[in-house]
C-alpha cells in the first residue's frame, strides 16, 4: 500500500510540474505584462520561473523514488533502480503533451496551418 501511495505521489509531482507550473507561471506573466505592459519582462520572468520551478521539482521527484525503492527492498522486492521514475516521467510528460495538442487544435480553435482559405 505504501508503494502505490509512492508511485501516486510520483504521478501527482510529475503532472504539477508538467502542468501546474506552466499554468501558474503564465498566470503570473499574465499579472506582469497586465501591470506594466511589458511583455519582454513577463515573458523573461515567466521563463525564469518555469525553469527553476520545475528545476526544484527534480530533487522531491528524486526522493520520492528513493523511498518507493527502499519500500521495494524492504519487502523483500528487487530494487529496479530509477525505471519507476522514468516510467512516470515519461508517461506524463507523453499525456500532457497530448492533452496540450487536443486542446490546442480541438478546444482552443486553433487551425493547424495559418492559411485563410480566399473567399
Amino acid at each position: 500500500m505504501k508503494a502505490w501511495l509512492m508511485l501516486g505521489a510520483m504521478v501527482l509531482a510529475s503532472v504539477f510540474a508538467w502542468v501546474g507550473i506552466p499554468i501558474v507561471w503564465l498566470w503570473v506573466g499574465s499579472q506582469i505584462q497586465g501591470a506594466t505592459s511589458n511583455l519582454g519582462a513577463a515573458v523573461g520572468t515567466m521563463f525564469f520561473g518555469a525553469i527553476v520551478s520545475i528545476a526544484l521539482m527534480i530533487p522531491l521527484l528524486g526522493r520520492i523514488n528513493e523511498a518507493y525503492r527502499r519500500s521495494r527492498v524492504a519487502r523483500g522486492r528487487e530494487d529496479t533502480g530509477n525505471f519507476a521514475l522514468e516510467t512516470v516521467v515519461v508517461v506524463t510528460a507523453g499525456v500532457a503533451l497530448l492533452a496540450f495538442i487536443l486542446w490546442f487544435f480541438m478546444a482552443a480553435g486553433t487551425a493547424p496551418f495559418p492559411i485563410v482559405p480566399e473567399q
